[in-house]
Order: C-alpha cells, then sequence, then structure tokens
C-alpha cells in the first residue's frame, strides 16, 4: 500500500511541513494553516521559514520535541516574520525560534478574546520590537512558558502592550546584546512576571499595572531603571525579587503611581535606590550598596540592619549569636526593631553602646530615651530597675542607660553584662 504524504491520515502527524516537498504535506506554513481545521496540530521540519502567517484560532505550531531545543540547545525550526492573530480562541505554538523581520515576530490585535501560548520558544528581537499585543479584550492573553530571547539593538524591546488583556511570562531567560535601554512596557491591562531573568528595563504607563515576583531584573550594563512604575493601575507590586541598576535607581514610581515593594535584593550606586514622587508600600527590601529613598509618599519602608554593641567605643573581640534588625522611614522619623544576642563580650572596658543604626540620629538625640523590652544575662547595679537606650546626638549609636526609681541614670558598663547577653527592643528617634 502506498500512502500519499498529502493526505496523511495515518500518521500521528496528520499536517508537516517541510522545505523538501517530498518529507512533508506541505512547503509552507502558510498552506498548511489553509489546510488544517480547529483542533490540529501543525508538525515543522528543521528548517528557515521566511513567512508572514495568519494565526488560525485552535490551529497549534510545534516543532519535534528533537529538534525544539528544549534540553537547551539551539531550536532547528526557526519562523522569520510576523504572526498575527485576531481570532476567538487559542493558539499554542511550541519549540519554534521566532525571529523579528523588520516588524513584530507577534501581534495579537482585533476585540476577540484571543489566546496565544509559546512554550520553549526562542524569541530573537534582531531589529524590531518583538512583541504587540493591542487586543481590546480583557478576556486574552499571551502567554510566556520556559521561553528564551534576546534584545539584538537599541531602540527595541520584547513587548509593547496596550492591551486590556494579560501578559504573562513564566521561567523565561531574556538577554540584551544589544544593550537597549526601551522598555518592555504596558500602558493597559495586566503583566504578570514570576521566575524569569531579564536584561532589559521594564515599565507600566497610563492605566497598565504589573506584578513580578520571584524573579531578577538586571540593567547592570545599560545603566538604567530597572522597574519603572507609572502606570495607574491597581495592584502593582515587586516581591522576592533580585533588582540590579548600576549608577541608576533600581525602582521608579511616578506621580498618581503606587506599588508594594516588599522582599527584594536592590542593589544600586545611586544616591537613591528607589525613586520617584508616587506612592511606595515597601517592607523587609534588602539594600545591597545604596539603602536611600526618595519618593513623596511612604507608608512603611522596611529594610534590615545589623545592629552590634561597642563597649568602651571598640568592637574588638565580639562575637554574636544573632543580630537582627529592621526598620522603616517616615520623614525625619526612624522606627527601629532588634534584637541582639552575645556570644562573648570580649576583653574591651567600659560603657556598653549600641551600634549600626541606619542613619544618623539628629542634634536633639538624647531626648530619644526608649526602654529595653527584654533583656537577659545583664546585671543592673542596686536600686536600679530597668535599662533604656538613648541615641547619642548625630550619631548612629546609642548608649545603654540603667534607670531607678527616682529616673536617675547610670551607664551600663561592660562587668554588668556576661558573655551570652541578649536585648530586644522597639523604638524610634529623630534624625533632625
Amino acid at each position: 500500500m502506498v500512502q500519499q504524504l498529502s493526505t496523511n491520515t495515518f500518521g500521528t502527524a496528520k499536517w508537516i511541513v517541510s522545505a523538501t516537498a517530498s518529507d512533508g504535506t506541505h512547503t509552507t506554513i502558510a498552506s498548511a494553516l489553509t489546510s488544517a481545521s480547529s483542533g490540529d496540530t501543525i508538525f515543522i521540519r528543521p528548517g528557515t521559514y521566511t513567512e508572514n502567517l495568519t494565526l488560525t484560532a485552535n490551529v497549534n505550531l510545534t516543532a519535534f520535541v528533537c529538534d525544539s531545543g528544549l534540553q537547551g540547545g539551539s531550536a532547528n525550526v526557526t519562523i522569520v516574520g510576523k504572526m498575527t492573530f485576531t481570532g476567538a480562541g487559542s493558539v499554542n505554538i511550541t519549540g519554534i525560534e521566532l525571529k523579528t523581520n523588520s516588524d513584530f515576530l507577534l501581534a495579537v490585535t482585533g476585540s476577540a478574546a484571543s489566546v496565544v501560548n509559546l512554550n520553549d520558544c526562542n524569541l530573537n528581537c534582531t531589529n524590531n520590537t518583538g512583541i504587540s499585543y493591542t487586543s481590546s479584550s480583557s478576556s486574552s492573553q499571551i502567554n510566556l512558558e520556559y521561553c528564551t530571547g534576546n534584545i539584538g539593538t537599541t531602540g527595541i524591546a520584547l513587548y509593547s502592550q496596550s492591551s486590556a488583556g494579560t501578559l504573562s511570562i513564566s521561567n523565561a531567560y531574556v538577554t540584551n546584546t544589544g544593550n537597549s535601554t526601551t522598555t518592555f512596557s504596558n500602558s493597559a491591562g495586566a503583566v504578570n512576571i514570576v521566575y524569569s531573568i531579564l536584561f532589559s528595563p521594564i515599565s507600566t504607563t497610563s492605566t497598565g499595572t504589573m506584578l513580578i515576583k520571584y524573579s531578577e531584573v538586571n540593567t547592570d550594563t545599560t545603566n538604567s531603571t530597572g522597574l519603572t512604575f507609572n502606570g495607574t493601575g491597581v495592584g502593582s507590586a515587586a516581591r522576592h525579587n533580585r533588582i540590579s541598576s548600576g549608577t541608576a535607581s533600581c525602582i521608579s514610581i511616578g506621580t498618581g503611581a503606587g506599588a508594594s515593594v516588599e522582599f527584594n535584593s536592590i542593589n544600586s550606586s545611586n544616591t537613591n535606590a528607589i525613586t520617584g514622587a508616587g506612592t511606595l508600600v515597601s517592607g523587609l527590601n534588602n539594600f545591597v550598596t545604596s539603602k536611600l529613598i526618595n519618593t513623596t509618599t511612604q507608608t512603611a519602608t522596611v529594610t534590615s540592619f545589623t545592629p552590634a554593641i561597642s563597649i568602651g567605643g571598640s568592637t574588638t573581640g565580639i562575637t554574636y549569636t544573632g543580630q537582627v534588625g529592621y526598620y522603616y522611614q517616615l520623614g525625619s522619623i526612624i522606627y527601629y526593631s532588634l534584637h541582639v544576642v552575645l556570644s562573648s563580650k570580649g576583653a574591651q572596658v567600659g560603657n556598653v553602646a549600641v551600634t549600626g543604626f541606619p542613619v544618623a540620629s539628629g542634634a536633639n538625640g538624647t531626648n530619644n530615651n526608649v526602654g529595653v523590652t527584654l533583656m537577659q544575662n545583664c546585671t543592673l547595679t542596686a536600686s536600679y530597675q530597668t535599662l533604656l537606650l538613648q541615641m547619642n546626638n548625630s550619631a548612629t549609636s546609642g548608649l545603654f542607660y540603667q534607670v531607678s526609681s527616682t529616673l536617675a541614670l547610670a551607664n551600663l558598663t561592660n562587668t554588668q553584662i556576661s558573655n551570652t547577653f541578649e536585648f530586644a527592643m522597639n523604638g524610634f528617634y529623630f534624625t533632625n
């Protein structure tokens, strides 16, 4: 029996595209799309196909697994050109390199609930922004999962979104060999990024929102702001990320915009690691280099610091079991919480002080007296009942004082604490 490949009804792959006519049912992807029906999958043999395609709802394009680059190699199937989708339904594109040809490599347009899923694809933006997403449907989606990519020249980006829908990026790795400072931007709808590494700046404008989690944004090479929140939509946030921006601020929040910035590692040599005139809700960020924040409205900017002690002005020989500190600044007020446990007090002699506060107190530091809430392995002088911390004027340290029932003060000295001295407290002080 002779099976005609053009009517490949016996094989698993009903539609096969190959540049060699005898190896497939079609020699172009466009002709295969014309033949295919809803629910079909078109398999594409290795080769480079320079075509502009109109995608068909519920017809999928895929390379065979061995050609997809799934294991970290190069994809053997490349489509050079623009794919356009306007239909109601979904399209899955798997294991294929998509390459710009002086136009977008993917455009999702129109008003239908169009869904495009790119799986294990390489998005090669050589001469144009890769994705144009303008669909007016809030039910439309573009989903990138396990994709790689590169921004190959200046002035272009991975995507430009003005759609009411959602663009999701998961487990992606997109480099920027062209050192482009053009942002991946959305002026409407939502962008969700998770478990990805990106080397280009990202922004929101107009009503766009962005949620980025468990990812890395590294713009050290271009010294450009990694995340810019200028969109006024509700719900933008950056959580559990690593953001590095060279000499530029890592994060900018524009006037009228707001964002939650929490649990991030933020690395910038700029004076202000976070800047802008918007509203910042922040907590438990680790500022690797710069620690300063410049935003008009701050609701809670919580940052870690490392509290320590000195004895007689020296820290020599003092070791710790634990050092935990957090603070946030509202205007000229520093609120802090700390817990310190020693493993050795060393051999220094003199008064005991707490050091390591992140911002210096103001000239009125001696007016900031805060009681210690936990104190162990410490013996106070007779008739003295409690311990307080008094900030030193214009310094990042404060002295411990014993307090009597008559409110008399006496310094706490090295002879009154053991090697396992422990203390914890919550308080505030002024920077002016």
